[in-house]
């Protein structure tokens, strides 16, 4: 009977870290549409931090799995487990822990390029201002609407040329 709800236990930590990877996996991708039924947009910081807590819970639930394999390919207390399934823990835990570092090492690269923002005063409105771009950066305001929110639609939208960031740069709009 113990066993029975050790191993219960343990299916509900896995489906509870399933089910907040999915929730966070939706709110990051459809997060945005939900809001725009109400004129409003995520903010890109909490857009980033749903996505890091999706990356986050992913790989939890795998760390998880992957301990569990081991963990049940290695046990003793119920037969002596055979060479075949020693081995094929193993090469389970390294290929989870070997797959999972270029895919972490691009996740947190995608983390670092998402917009940065501002908070800005344009045409006398308090905006937020996200600035996309590497060589030539571009700036939308959008109307602020609270600490997670701003305006769906755009008050002003400027290029600038050869600058990262505009804002720590002091850079002019681009003109054509």
């Amino acid at each position: 009977m113990k066993k029975i709800l050790y191993i219960l236990i343990k299916i509900r930590f896995i489906v509870i870290f399933l089910i907040l990877c999915i929730f966070c996996w939706l709110f990051s991708c459809y997060g945005n549409d939900l809001m725009a039924l109400f004129g409003l947009k995520w903010r890109p910081w909490v857009m980033k931090v749903a996505l890091a807590s999706c990356f986050l819970f992913k790989y939890a639930f795998i760390g998880s799995l992957a301990a569990i394999f081991i963990k049940f390919a290695y046990r003793k207390y119920l037969e002596k487990p055979s060479l075949l399934k020693q081995i094929a823990a193993t090469v389970f835990a390294v290929l989870c822990v070997v797959l999972m570092f270029p895919v972490l090492w691009m996740e947190l690269w995608a983390l670092s390029s998402e917009p940065k923002e501002y908070i800005v005063i344009r045409d006398g409105k308090k905006c937020v201002a996200s600035v996309i771009g590497w060589l030539d950066s571009s700036v939308n305001c959008h109307e602020y609407k609270g600490l997670f929110w701003m305006g769906e639609d755009t008050v002003s939208y400027e290029i600038y040329h050869r600058t990262e960031d505009p804002f720590d740069s002091g850079a002019a709009p681009y003109e054509k």
